[in-house]
């Protein structure tokens, strides 16, 4: 059986050989600015994130390029 996936690098870790993928269709489909560092972060900037832990104060939130971002709970929407 021949299986063939589209993915995308989520993350890198040199440092622990580590490399994450995403296979989320609305993720590989998506027109939206991908994030490959901190240098690419602009205010106002809207792109895909994933939900990572929900805490009293707010929430992690991973996006592409390995950067985690804290929404604060009263921006939280």
């Amino acid at each position: 059986m021949d299986l063939t996936l589209s993915s995308q690098v989520f993350s890198a870790d040199p440092s622990q050989n580590r490399v994450s993928l995403t296979l989320k269709k609305s993720l590989l489909a998506s027109d939206l600015e991908i994030f490959t560092g901190f240098s690419d972060v602009k205010v106002g900037a809207v792109t895909h994130g994933v939900v990572t832990k929900i805490m009293d104060k707010g929430m992690l939130v991973d996006f592409f390029g390995g950067i985690r971002g804290l929404v604060p709970i009263g921006e939280a929407a």
